[in-house]
């Protein structure tokens, strides 16, 4: 038997792959399948024990499952769904509904989405003003997205390439935004301004700001006041659910059951791939990659190597120094991925209580996220299922004040690197909802 084992190890050492991608996230796991799909032999590695990455669903707390990292769904592109089958493979979406709960101290409540007209009238509780102004606001958005959002299917152009392929993808951008006429300047704005202003020149209650003002500073060590913050709010009416606009949504069975799809869809294309199985190097000869090292030592040859990990440990860890320009290596070194999100995992024994909307038996049985002030920028994020059951998963904690709710903050941010003679950069989003049978405790950071 051991001869056996030994021989199969020694005919993986000896087989070549067309493609080797290094980390088992979603987005390394699609790359996969898409390969697979073009004919070329594919191995997948990944370091830890399961396979998702980001996108994972695991027993953080005895009894507790828990989507670790991301936990929300909107920007999966509706076209890998598709191609790949996955509902086929068991990948469904459950929309928020509603998309927000937001309680305040002095007993007061906002609920928000994604039925606009619920939306008017909860907004009206603090400002009919804001009310009407709502519906033009996302009407604003929804138009200048739809000069961005065609970019998540592109590879990011170089404006200094002589590449002609590369200056008609951005002509073609550029005539997207002389299409939206003046409002061209509001787009210019949002690219590089603060959340704050552009909040403050639409409405005027502080509850409302608040809670669209966190859209703004996902997994980002800034506050609504930074420059650039405006951007992220376009993710609120970017992507789909089911084929409804702008709207967000969980994943029946956490996170992991989006990954463990798409690794369903691979393993049925032809795709390998070895989990515990860390890369220490990605072999660069003449100029041209040509595998990868294990840390067991095992050297693998490809031909094309795609990296899951982000820019920094794929050229400072697993691509040699010397193998790289000088220029390219010191500004790798130093991107800076500083943030001040980390992320809670709570195990609780029943709904929480809350001061502004009493009571908890049976009154959640939706998921909810909710937030405080606006210079705190702090949310907390609520996945309930049936029966009194609660797992609320908690992250990017910038203060905590306990005035007779959870405080906390959001969203973490995770990014995916492709490498193979070009790079291109991903990011995948965050919680889960789960069936908690007791009361416990524990935070991840």
């Amino acid at each position: 038997m051991v001869e056996f084992a030994a021989r199969c190890k020694e005919l993986v050492r000896m087989k070549k792959y067309d493609a080797i991608i290094v980390g088992a996230g979603h987005n390394g796991l699609i790359a996969s399948c898409y390969l697979a799909r073009a004919g070329k032999n594919v191995l997948v590695l990944e370091r830890r024990h399961v396979i998702g990455g980001a996108t994972v669903t695991e027993e953080v707390v005895p009894g507790f499952k828990f989507s670790r990292l991301a936990y929300v769904n909107s920007l999966f592109r509706p076209e890998i769904i598709r191609e790949l089958r996955l509902k086929s493979y068991g990948f469904q979406l459950l929309p928020r509904n509603p998309s927000s709960f937001t309680p305040f101290p002095d007993g007061q409540y906002l609920f928000m989405g994604p039925d606009l007209e619920t939306t008017k009238r909860e907004i009206a509780k603090f400002s009919t003003k804001d009310a009407e102004a709502f519906p033009r606001y996302e009407k604003m958005l929804e138009k200048l997205v739809t000069v961005i959002e065609p970019t998540l299917d592109q590879t990011p152009q170089d404006p200094l390439s002589s590449d002609i392929r590369s200056w008609l993808q951005l002509i073609k951008l550029g005539l997207r935004a002389r299409r939206l006429g003046k409002d061209f300047y509001r787009l210019a704005t949002m690219l590089t301004g603060p959340a704050s202003a552009l909040l403050d020149e639409w409405f005027e209650s502080e509850e409302l700001k608040v809670t669209l003002a966190t859209d703004a500073i996902i997994g980002a060590m800034a506050s609504p006041s930074s420059q650039g913050t405006a951007y992220v709010l376009f993710h609120h009416v970017m992507g789909e659910t089911n084929g409804a606009r702008g709207v967000w949504s969980y994943v029946r069975g956490g996170m992991g059951a989006l990954s463990g799809a798409i690794a369903e869809a691979a393993r049925d294309m032809g795709v390998e791939w070895r989990t515990e199985c860390p890369v220490s190097e990605i072999v660069i000869e003449n100029g041209s990659v040509q595998g990868v090292i294990t840390e067991a030592g095992e050297e693998i040859r490809a031909g094309i190597v795609l990296s899951n990990a982000d820019p920094k440990v794929t050229f400072t860890k697993l691509v040699p120094r010397d193998k790289l320009p000088e220029d390219f290596a010191r500004r790798i070194e130093s991107l800076d991925f500083s943030s001040a999100t980390f992320k809670l995992n709570l195990a609780l024994s029943e709904l929480p209580d809350f001061k502004a909307l009493p009571g908890n038996a049976g009154t959640f049985n939706c998921r909810f996220k909710s937030c405080c002030n606006f210079s705190s920028g702090i949310r907390v994020i609520l996945a309930s299922e049936r029966s009194r059951l609660l797992n609320c998963i908690t992250r990017g904690i910038l203060n905590i004040l306990t005035l007779y709710s959870f405080r906390f903050c959001c969203r973490s941010f995770s990014a995916s690197i492709f490498f193979s003679r070009r790079t291109s950069r991903e990011s995948a989003t965050k919680t889960t909802p789960s069936a908690p049978r007791k009361t416990n405790f524990r935070v991840e950071a």
